[in-house]
C-alpha cells in the first residue's frame, strides 16, 4: 500500500487548535481543515497543557486508498453498454 505524508508546521496546529479553543466544532475544523478530529484534539490538549509553547511540528502518514492505485478504475462490468430489451 502506497503512503503519503502530510507535513503539519507549528502555526498550522496552533491555528487549528485555537479555532476549537474559541468554541468552534472540532468536527467543523477538522473538516475545514482535512485532518482526521482525533488528531486536532490531540493538538487541542497539548495547547491546553503548555499554552506558551505551540504543538511541535510532525509528520502524519497517510495511505492511499484504493491500496496500490491512486486513480480509481471502473469494473470491466461496468463499462459494458447495458443491452436494450
Amino acid at each position: 500500500m502506497a503512503l503519503s505524508r502530510r507535513k503539519f508546521s507549528a502555526e498550522f496546529k496552533l491555528r487549528a487548535a485555537r479555532q476549537v479553543e474559541a468554541g468552534a466544532s472540532t468536527a467543523a475544523v477538522a473538516r475545514r481543515y482535512e485532518i482526521h478530529p482525533t488528531l486536532l484534539t490531540k493538538w487541542c490538549k497539548q495547547l491546553r497543557q503548555d499554552p506558551e509553547r505551540p504543538p511541535a511540528p510532525e509528520t502524519v502518514v497517510l495511505p492511499s486508498w484504493p491500496p496500490g492505485s491512486a486513480t480509481l478504475r471502473r469494473p470491466s462490468s461496468l463499462a459494458e453498454k447495458p443491452s436494450m430489451h
